[in-house]
């Protein structure tokens, strides 16, 4: 009797050791934060402005985005942001009208420190409002010249390595994301020859960081045209609709 004791606790401590081990966590194993929980904790010092001003612009290929505006109950297009080796990422979402996601696609960072340069032609390409399509789209296309210059000051901000904290929040929160119609990310990628929709960052006439979106070809050039005369017509300019915070996903879009 005392043998099968010693044994039913002999095979019950084997047991219980085996329980333990299994649910212990592996040294390996560990916990680490989202790109998007990054962005939120990180310190926007020299580092991260040295590593940024490398970025020309995000790019997110045609086939993908087409998916995604394609994708049943689409309504929204958020721009996440994220963080990673010193960097702001960001990710494509297609929502819903509440802000369901349905649907993510990452992009591709395109690294050109002098591209601000091959932006030139936006000085003096010509702008105007005929013809576009619908009034959401008409709010939202912006001249090619502002869109120049919120580039333009947002890599001197990089430059400079100063208020960087200030210029991506509002109100000391930090933005998340910005949020757009889905018909604008549309309008963009079934022109022509479209490679990319290419995501820039700039400043707003806030001096708060914003988007400006543009297709691109398979060079990672700004798609243009030129009319008769000879004038140079940069394919369309679209600002990136709202910022979160300080607005919410619900919010009514307006020009930002």
């Amino acid at each position: 009797m005392k043998k099968n004791i010693v044994n039913l606790l002999f095979a019950a401590i084997i047991l219980v050791g085996s329980s333990c081990q299994k649910d212990a966590p592996l040294e390996n194993d560990l916990t680490t934060k989202s790109p998007e929980e990054n962005w939120l904790g990180t310190n926007l010092d020299s580092k991260f402005a040295d590593s940024q001003k490398e970025v020309a612009a995000y790019l997110f290929s045609t086939n993908e985005v087409l998916k995604v505006v394609t994708t049943p109950n689409v309504k929204k297009v958020h721009f996440v942001l994220g963080y990673d080796e010193s960097t702001i990422t960001i990710k494509m979402l297609g929502t819903t009208d509440k802000g369901s996601e349905l649907i993510a696609i990452n992009s591709e960072i395109l690294k050109d420190a002098s591209y601000i340069q091959k932006l030139d032609q936006f000085k003096t390409a010509s702008f105007n409002k005929n013809g576009v399509k619908t009034d959401l789209l008409r709010a939202h296309l912006y001249s090619p010249q502002v869109a120049y210059n919120g580039i333009n000051e947002w890599h001197k901000k990089l430059n400079a390595a100063k208020d960087l904290e200030g210029v991506t929040s509002y109100d000391g929160k930090r933005i998340q994301r910005f949020i757009i119609e889905v018909e604008i990310i549309n309008e963009i990628v079934r022109k022509g020859d479209v490679a990319n929709v290419g995501l820039f960052l700039g400043l707003n006439d806030k001096g708060k960081v914003t988007t400006y979106f543009m297709g691109m070809d398979l060079n990672n050039t700004v798609k243009q045209r030129f009319t008769s005369k000879g004038a140079t017509v940069v394919s369309e300019v679209y600002d990136g609709g709202r910022p979160c915070p300080p607005f919410g996903t619900n919010d009514v879009l307006i020009n930002q």
